[in-house]
């Protein structure tokens, strides 16, 4: 009886980072609201690695994740994994190209997501895994504004699928190896997740592994749960 009403009245806090919340939280807070609407959410937007603190220290439940998060005391499911894309402002010398290798980006000045940001360690990591020598002119908090300063021709950048858009700046895949991203759903693995709790894992799981492959914008092909 417990345990139902647990589901019926459960409160849980859902973490999610900045580059993935505007994306991937509105079809999941639909589907979850539509199989448990008697479940409040409160939400959590930080970096992959504040996550990682915040479930360690109770103050999220639940959490998406980069694997930049993960580590010791996290325990995880993986979502799905996505490439990184090359943005170029519109017009830029290399945007005649259809594939490109990160080595042409060397000398380019780059925007990324400031310190302290999951991705950014993904992103400069990948870089230097390409012998590109960093030339960083602008940082941000938001995956947004980074890609709103390349549209603006501050800059080129490095960009998650999932942010592509229709319009704005110019998106190149990469050659092999492409580098990307896995999406993980987390939580403390010392902690006992509530009723409310494993009800928004499980619906994260059966939802958002679903788009793996789709292209964005993701929430157009959503339909919620099964």
């Amino acid at each position: 009886m417990a345990e139902l009403a647990g589901l019926q009245r459960g409160e849980v806090t859902l973490g999610c980072m900045p580059t993935s919340g505007a994306y991937l939280l509105p079809p999941l807070l639909q589907a979850f609201g539509q199989a448990h609407p008697e479940i409040g959410v409160s939400l959590r937007e930080a970096s992959s690695p504040d996550l990682a603190k915040a479930l360690r220290a109770s103050e999220a439940d639940v959490a998406i994740m980069d694997e930049a998060g993960l580590g010791a005391g996290i325990q995880s499911e993986v979502l799905f994994s996505e490439p990184l894309l090359i943005a170029l402002p519109p017009g830029h010398h290399l945007a005649g190209r259809k594939k490109l290798a990160l080595q042409a980006l060397q000398g380019e000045a780059l925007i990324v997501m400031k310190q302290g940001h999951g991705f950014r360690t993904i992103v400069l990591d990948a870089l230097g895994r390409a012998g590109v020598a960093l030339h960083v002119v602008y940082e941000s908090d938001e995956i947004e504004t980074v890609q709103a300063l390349v549209e603006a021709g501050l800059g080129v950048s490095l960009v998650p699928r999932m942010v592509q858009r229709t319009a704005g700046p110019v998106y190149r895949e990469i050659v092999a190896p492409c580098p990307s991203r896995t999406l993980h759903v987390a939580w403390h693995e010392d902690s006992a997740l509530s009723s409310a709790a494993a009800a928004l894992k499980s619906v994260a799981l059966r939802s958002l592994q679903r788009f793996h492959g789709m292209d964005p914008p993701w929430q157009d092909g959503f339909e919620g749960p099964a």
